[in-house]
């Protein structure tokens, strides 16, 4: 045993330095069930062994049921013994056609057993006692006897309604879409629209290609159809749809309208407007112009005019005008921010408007009381008064002077600086003392006599100008009326031995001690 493996290592060295030449049938046999084993060295392949010094090949392969060495380039001319070589080998499948077999070689049982599953052995009757001879016999022999005998399919048939797939081995054809020829052989049936073209099928038509899975001439990419020889172009203004590709549809399945705003009808058998679109369709579709959607009642895709299709959105108000080519107001609206808006209550159709326009409220409608307008910026009518700083007094068809100001009709006069409309009083007229006050009421006054809102008696003028009351721990300064001055101006402590000292009321600083004369030195 020992021996054995040692010769073995010796001779995969010895393949993996050089070509393999066995002198001796030992070591053949040891690199044939190395090889079959899957231990043989990757670089030694038996088709460049040299086995001219062999003369017994004898149960070489057999029983090795996986194993298919490629030995098409063996010298075999010097082999006596060919029995069983392959015996049960149901894998070995390699053509050993161009062998020179010697006559007088014994060949018995070379492929007994040797046929795969579900398949039997040809019996193949030779002219002479021997199965397989040299080619320089080929010429007066049957041609059954060639050596072509290493294939499975020259040697086995299957059995029954069985043929040989790719791997030589035997199936039901219909199982793999495929149908037993008159070799044997599974092959495809090409589809209606298809013929052969090498171990597959062509397309015949130039808008098709075979799917070898389905066994079928589908549509390619921008086609639509059946398949089979039915699949044609999309149509004119159509193109491939997006994320198809090849297989089988109809057009809506597979081609779309380039035209953004189209869509293919089946029925009119064209690209017709999508809702929301005008035109004749193929190409001549636009979006509803802007401030129109489609018209409800043609909310389906079609073909037809800009009336047709579209309307004027809040189209209770509004209609499309033809000439101008865009939605205008109808008569008793206006716009504002490219929307119809009926004219506000209290309104009505502006006498001097005549038709369809986009004008604005001040433009397209008018107050329907005599005496009342729409002001610039406003939507409800105002009593007209004949003076700007007057207004409508509130649901009085009068004038009056407005918030802020003083006055009688058309003498409204705005309150001086430093004083304000009175809270009470809204638009009217009247004297200013009714209707004006000081900005601060709690510490100013008016006076008169200089025109102006000063200090009340008890209060002092702060830097913003306003009036404050005197600080905490001071009164009015006596003697100090109402006007405008500073704190320490017009305020002072309320305890008369303090003095105010910034915002503070503090005891007044000690004078210093005087001193007596000194009498001169005589």
């Amino acid at each position: 045993m020992k021996l054995f493996a040692t010769l073995l290592v010796a001779i995969a060295a010895r393949a993996s330095a050089n070509k393999f030449v066995p002198t001796q049938r030992v070591q053949l046999v040891s690199a044939a069930q190395m090889y079959c084993a899957g231990v043989w060295p990757e670089d030694s392949d038996p088709s460049e062994w040299n086995i001219e010094a062999i003369t017994n090949l004898t149960h070489l392969f057999a029983n090795f049921n996986d194993c298919n060495p490629d030995v098409s380039k063996w010298n075999v001319t010097n082999v006596q013994s060919f029995v069983g070589m392959f015996e049960n080998a149901t894998g070995f499948d390699q053509y050993i056609g161009d062998w020179e077999i010697n006559a007088e070689a014994i060949t018995t049982d070379i492929f007994a057993g040797a046929c795969p599953a579900n398949s039997t052995a040809i019996q193949v009757q030779p002219t002479f006692d021997s199965p397989v001879i040299s080619k320089a016999y080929q010429a007066t022999l049957n041609s059954e006897v060639l050596p072509e005998l290493g294939e499975i399919a020259k040697r086995c048939v299957c059995d029954g309604d069985l043929g040989f797939n790719s791997e030589s081995k035997c199936v039901v054809c219909a199982d793999i879409d495929m149908v037993k020829n008159e070799e044997g052989f599974c092959e495809t049936t090409c589809p209606t629209g298809a013929e052969k073209y090498g171990d597959s099928c062509k397309c015949t038509s130039s808008n098709e290609v075979y799917d070898k899975e389905e066994n079928k001439c589908v549509c390619k990419t921008g086609s639509y159809g059946d398949g089979n020889g039915t699949c044609e172009y999309c149509p004119d203004y159509t193109q491939k749809k997006y994320g198809v590709y090849a297989g089988v549809g109809d057009i809506e399945d597979r081609c779309e309208c380039w035209a953004y705003y189209e869509v293919w009808d089946s029925d009119e058998e064209m690209c017709v407007c999508k809702s929301g679109a005008y035109g004749d369709g193929n190409d001549d579709c636009k979006k509803c112009p802007d401030g129109m959607e489609a018209d409800k009642d043609e909310d389906e895709p079609g073909t037809g005019d800009i009336e047709d299709r579209c309307m004027c959105k809040n189209s209770d108000w509004t209609e499309w005008d033809e000439d101008e080519e865009k939605c205008l107001c109808k008569e008793g609206a206006y716009m504002y921010k490219d929307e119809c808006y009926e004219c506000e209550k209290g309104m009505e159709q502006n006498d001097d408007v005549d038709g369809l326009g986009d004008g604005d409220i001040q433009d397209r409608c008018q107050c329907e009381k005599e005496g009342y307008f729409i002001p610039d910026d406003r939507w409800k009518c105002e009593y007209e008064c004949p003076n700007p700083n007057e207004a409508q007094v509130y649901n009085e068809d009068e004038c009056g002077c407005k918030k802020g100001y003083y006055g009688y009709e058309n003498t409204c006069t705005k309150c001086p600086a430093g004083m304000k409309g009175v809270s009470e009083e809204g638009v009217g007229y009247g004297p200013m003392a009714d209707r004006c006050e000081c900005t601060n009421p709690e510490w100013t006054e008016w006076d008169d006599a200089n025109k102006e809102c000063v200090c009340k008696v008890g209060a002092y003028t702060w830097e913003d100008g306003e009036c404050y009351e005197c600080y905490k721990g001071t009164e009015a300064k006596q003697g100090v009326g109402k006007g405008n001055g500073e704190f320490e101006d017009r305020c002072e402590c309320e305890d008369k031995d303090k003095v105010i000292s910034g915002w503070y009321c503090v005891a007044p600083p000690t004078p210093p001690p005087t001193q007596s004369p000194v009498a001169p030195t005589p």
